[in-house]
């Protein structure tokens, strides 16, 4: 099994894995196939997307990054003139009862993880950079309607989700302020990130 990233994303790879396990359930058990063929194809897709993204698309994310400057973190190294992309990989797993913990937190904030783990992120980036205005990339699938969620291929689009921090913020209140950054930026989802900057 060899996917590259450019091709697809991991919503396809579902998708793909899918239609393999009931071609080999074919084949090996004489199972009826129930493949569902998609109406559209990638370049619909995209064509689609274009559709979508409107002025009012291209006014809220001008609006919403008016302003915002780099998040400035103190070096422990000077940095060298030209990059080298020397850096290392920290990999981390939660384990069950951490990640039903925080299930339990999220729901009682009536946020999903994703918003939770990301309130948690702003406030880490704002501590080390003493910075309350924090911007953060995060790749969005693009794909919220039926005919969408069946076609393969790369359709994954880079938003920036800007959360202002303020010294007299509440957990609770950087948490709905997080939840509406990420819901704004969901509405706006199909202004390409190329379009954005």
């Amino acid at each position: 099994w060899i996917k590259h990233n450019i091709i697809t994303d991991a919503w396809s790879e579902k998708l793909i894995l899918n239609d393999l396990c009931q071609y080999y359930n074919n084949v090996n058990y004489q199972t009826e196939l129930s493949i569902s063929s998609s109406t559209i194809q990638t370049i619909d897709f995209a064509n689609m997307l274009k559709d979508r993204s409107s002025e009012d698309d291209i006014t809220y994310w001008q609006q919403q990054l008016k302003g915002c400057e780099e998040l400035d973190f103190p070096l422990d190294k000077s940095r060298p003139m030209l990059p080298d992309h020397a850096g290392e990989e920290v990999h981390y797993y939660f384990d069950s009862v951490s990640t039903d913990l925080l299930a339990a937190k999220a729901k009682e904030n009536g946020v999903t993880p994703f918003v939770l783990l990301l309130s948690a992120l702003n406030y880490l980036l704002s501590k080390y950079t003493h910075q309350q205005d924090i911007v953060i990339g995060t790749a969005i699938a693009a794909r919220d309607d039926v005919e969408s969620a069946q076609v393969i291929g790369f359709h994954v689009n880079t938003v920036p989700l800007r959360t202002v921090l303020s010294a007299d913020d509440s957990i609770a209140n950087l948490i709905e302020k997080t939840a509406a950054t990420c819901i704004n930026a969901w509405r706006h989802q199909y202004l390409s990130f190329d379009q954005i900057l």
